[in-house]
């Protein structure tokens, strides 16, 4: 290994010790442009991680304020 390569993964290992908090799950809304430049949406997804895996889902505008 070079000597860039193992002072980037130090550094990006400094960095992932100083987070204080991750996001457990979230529900985001999306937006999607069209050629046009014209937005369509929200579209709604869900993600979690459940046994070191990121489980994602759509969820129907009519659901996401439940979610």
């Amino acid at each position: 290994m070079n000597d860039s390569f193992l002072s980037k993964r130090t550094a990006l290992l400094q960095q992932m010790a100083a987070l204080d908090s991750m996001e457990l799950d979230s529900l985001k809304a999306e937006y999607r442009s069209s050629p046009s430049g014209s937005k369509s949406g929200p579209y709604f997804k869900h993600q979690v991680w459940i046994d070191g895996a990121n489980l994602s889902q759509r969820v129907s505008s009519q659901d996401a304020p439940l979610a």
